[in-house]
């Protein structure tokens, strides 16, 4: 390696066992020769078992880990809601909205007639 900033640069690399043959050898040789990049390794180090010793915050239920399961593998195809439902409450509200008015005219125009069916006198 040929600095310590390579070290952090590929720190990350080494922690998940990504790095491979000589680069490995020439990472670990470096850590063993420089104290500042050992311990900043092994303070990322006791950081990342931490990480991974403490328990996940929410346990997927036995069902969702089956239906997951089954759909990452493709032995069941997942469950598709229709979409036309989707739809109907937009529908329904331009409807209302373009026969509202009409609804509203004829009931203000059957007030003004007069009660004996003949025309009005302005008319």
């Amino acid at each position: 390696m040929k600095n310590c900033d390579t070290i952090h640069e590929r720190l990350s690399l080494y922690l998940d066992h990504e790095l491979q043959g000589d680069e490995r050898t020439a990472f670990e040789a470096h850590i063993e020769s420089c104290d500042s990049c050992a311990s900043f390794v092994e303070k990322e180090l006791a950081f990342l078992n931490a990480i991974r010793k403490s328990a996940p915050l929410y346990a997927a239920s036995p069902e969702l880990k089956t239906r997951v399961a089954e759909i990452v593998s493709g032995s069941k195809q997942p469950v598709v809601r229709p979409r036309r439902l989707k739809w109907v409450l937009p529908i329904a509200a331009a409807v209302l909205v373009l026969l509202l008015p009409v609804v509203i005219w004829r009931v203000v125009r059957q007030d003004d007639r007069p009660e004996n069916g003949a025309p009005s006198a302005f008319a």
